[in-house]
């Protein structure tokens, strides 16, 4: 029976030693919400959002991307894997799509996360692509992406950028094409599509199943939905 006792409780400390623990800055947000719902029911991730203001739930911590350097840094200290989905929906590009970002994504490298994935938008660092009239409406939009993911690409986390398509309130598809995309925006193979959106449980699924494939580290990504299942998409990237 001890022999037992003292295998079980080496197995109970091995699978507490392997949780990660994960924080969502922007878990408010329509894909942050998807996204934390999906990685929370992963025994192996201790999962935490942000929201900008005091919540009751536990599994939230306020953090206003408004603050200073140091208070989004200490806010981010202890986490293993670091998620940006926040955005303000065009209401305050600057300080949070931009400004916002860039500091978070400071702090997660100066603290030393494992990963970091950023949610951004289809063609933001491909300029030439903005003057399409699928992106008229979205020039300020793709300026704050430009140069938050451009400030991600040039530092040294193990990031990996998700360049989703137009973002559909639909039910999930569970079907996607992934395309790996340069740093100048270019795809590096041939699109399998012809979608211009992908639906926001899809774009949290694919979030979510990123950080199981250790080979999208370092890595830009192009999604919209297609016809291969998400995890087939994964392990082809």
């Amino acid at each position: 029976m001890m022999v037992v006792c003292e295998a079980l409780a080496f197995y109970v400390k091995e699978e507490f030693v392997m949780t990660k623990k994960i924080l969502i800055v922007g878990a408010s947000g329509r894909v942050g919400r998807e996204l934390m719902d999906i990685l929370a029911q992963d025994a192996h991730y201790e999962v935490f959002g942000t929201s900008s203001h005091v919540s009751d739930n536990q599994h939230f911590i306020q953090l206003d991307l408004h603050a200073d350097f140091e208070t989004i840094r200490a806010a981010l200290v202890g986490f293993d894997i670091v998620y940006f989905t926040a955005g303000s929906r065009g209401k305050d590009l600057l300080q949070v799509d931009l400004n916002g970002n860039v500091k978070v994504a400071m702090a997660a490298e100066q603290v030393g996360v494992e990963r970091f994935v950023q949610l951004s938008s289809g063609s933001a660092l491909d300029q030439t692509k903005w003057q399409e009239a699928h992106f008229a409406s979205l020039q300020d939009y793709n300026v704050a992406r430009y140069f938050a993911d451009q400030w991600v690409l040039q530092s040294t986390l193990p990031y990996t950028i998700l360049q989703a398509g137009s973002l559909l309130e639909a039910e999930p598809t569970g079907k996607v094409v992934l395309t790996p995309v340069n740093q100048t925006g270019k795809l590096l193979v041939s699109e399998k599509t012809a979608a211009k959106g992908n639906t926001i449980p899809d774009v949290a699924q694919v979030l979510a199943e990123l950080i199981n494939y250790p080979r999208t580290a370092g890595t830009i990504i192009q999604m919209k939905n297609g016809d291969a299942a998400i995890d087939t998409a994964l392990a082809e990237i």
